[in-house]
């Protein structure tokens, strides 16, 4: 599945990642640009929900 969403430059693009995946499961990968260490726990869920991107050096 495959979700877009356009939004304007002054747009957290966390936030709109959250709204968007909220009710989906499974393994997300995303650019490292995105990922948090706030946005990682907010978006984890034990066995069902994880959040994996190319570390920061």
């Amino acid at each position: 599945m495959i979700v877009i969403r356009f939004t304007s430059g002054n747009v957290d693009d966390r936030v709109v990642f959250l709204k968007l995946n909220k009710d989906l499961l499974g393994l997300f990968i995303a650019d490292r640009g995105y990922i948090s260490k706030k946005l990682q726990k907010d978006f984890y869920i034990e066995g069902k929900r994880l959040l994996l991107a190319k570390p920061r050096k």
